[in-house]
């Protein structure tokens, strides 16, 4: 109750300063960029800020931090290092070139950018100038925060396919904190005890995506994933996507819906039955033991599991149907868990609906300087086994729940495709920046 009260306040203190931002001058903001930065507003600031300000879309220094903290480290390369640097990142599998701006938009691989697509072309011409930018389509973090190198140097590109390498490569550069949940959970979160095939570099290079470990593991710049063509991630205009479910209509269920994904599940990487032991699986085998007020199931195998493996965790879980938004709104309590690297859903549910989001993840996305714990949501632990008196606490402390689901509605305005397609905007312009276009 204590941490909950303490956020609170934290949240009410960050409210008001968005508030006040919205009004705020274009001194005052220049004001407060150069405050928090030591710097002079770049180059488009003010462009920027007409595009956000006709948007509706935050303009408090606080709401895009990320992307400063982010970028810090790379501000000391000349123009022509940051170049050399980004055409050697573009070598990378999974990696693409982004121009953007001048009335131009631009990839080599227009399929992967469709999704990118409905945010980047609404300010393609508000943008005077192209920016080029490198973003991975991949969901998978690729950069460790090793520090920055100078171009030419080789890449030490690290084979993460195997869990004593990924668990051993990543710890060092991890806050203790975010060390000590990665060494607790090797065993038993599939990112790291049955990880897909990938490479990282060893060195913090610029690179947009959409995730990374929480705890200052990866360097890559987050930004708001591709989701526009998503139907889970239907238009806030639309009203028949909304939560119009009283609170207190709600069912008093923990609810989830979800592939079995979490992990590789193949023979070269696990026996038969080995699949109970990632973290989704560990939920829904949990979750069926607690009553009817835990309805936690399993939709489908994830696309790469062995066809073997799936048609026997079929016959092990019964897959229900898919759930529709309106569905999930039916209950009071919606879990978040982390899939192959994080979910998706979580923006989603806190944009749309008004239920209590239980979050369970070890990795971070572009929201996190907006979204507050224990007050926009509550995190709970991927051990399920951990959870049972944390909603426990939240039944017999109604009102509490029903705060925080509130709270985090009223950030819809925050999270809706106008404050993403913002969020991406100063992305540009502040790469722009640090790269010296």
């Amino acid at each position: 109750m204590e941490n909950m009260r303490q956020f609170t306040d934290m949240s009410r203190k960050s409210d008001e300063a968005m508030r006040h931002a919205q009004s705020a001058s274009m001194q005052d903001l220049e004001n407060e960029y150069r405050y928090c930065t030591g710097r002079p507003t770049p180059r488009n600031f003010g462009r920027w800020v007409e595009f956000a300000r006709q948007h509706q879309c935050p303009l408090s220094f606080s709401a895009y931090s990320d992307i400063e903290e982010s970028l810090r480290q790379f501000r000391g390369l000349s123009p022509t290092a940051f170049k050399e640097l980004m055409s050697e990142v573009l070598r990378l599998h999974g990696m693409h070139s982004i121009v953007i701006g001048g009335g131009i938009m631009h990839t080599p691989f227009p399929n992967l950018f469709l999704d990118l697509q409905p945010y980047l072309s609404h300010f393609k011409d508000h943008l005077p100038e192209p920016v080029h930018m490198v973003w991975s389509s991949m969901d998978e973090p690729r950069s460790l925060n090793a520090g920055v190198q100078a171009p030419h140097e080789p890449f030490n590109m690290i084979d993460l396919g195997s869990p004593e390498a990924r668990v051993a490569r990543i710890k060092p550069h991890c806050s203790n904190v975010s060390a000590r949940a990665i060494e607790h959970f090797k065993d038993t979160h599939g990112y790291l005890s049955k990880p897909f095939p990938h490479q990282v570099v060893e060195r913090s290079l610029p690179i947009i995506g959409s995730t990374r470990l929480a705890g200052g593991c990866h360097a890559d710049i987050l930004a708001p994933p591709g989701l526009m063509s998503d139907p889970k991630f239907p238009d806030l205009g639309d009203p028949s996507k909304r939560d119009t479910t009283p609170w207190s209509q709600k069912k008093d269920v923990v609810y989830w819906r979800g592939a079995a994904s979490g992990g590789l599940q193949c023979p070269s990487r696990m026996k038969i039955g080995g699949w109970r032991s990632l973290h989704r699986h560990r939920y829904v085998n949990h979750s069926s033991k607690l009553g009817k007020q835990y309805d936690v199931a399993f939709t489908e195998a994830f696309s790469n599991t062995d066809k073997e493996y799936a048609e026997l965790q079929r016959a092990e879980y019964g897959y229900v149907p898919h759930s529709t938004y309106n569905k999930h709104f039916e209950h009071k309590y919606l879990l978040d868990i982390d899939g192959n690297t994080y979910s998706r859903r979580f923006s989603g549910f806190l944009a749309y609906g008004r239920s209590l989001v239980l979050r369970a993840s070890l990795f971070e996305t572009w929201e996190r300087n907006v979204v507050l714990p224990f007050v926009h949501y509550i995190p709970v632990s991927l051990d399920p086994e951990l959870n049972t008196q944390t909603v426990e606490f939240l039944r017999k402390n109604d009102q509490v729940a029903e705060a925080v689901a509130a709270a985090a509605h009223t950030l819809s305005s925050r999270l809706s495709h106008q404050a993403m397609t913002c969020y991406w905007y100063r992305l540009a312009v502040e790469y722009a920046s640090a790269s010296g276009q």
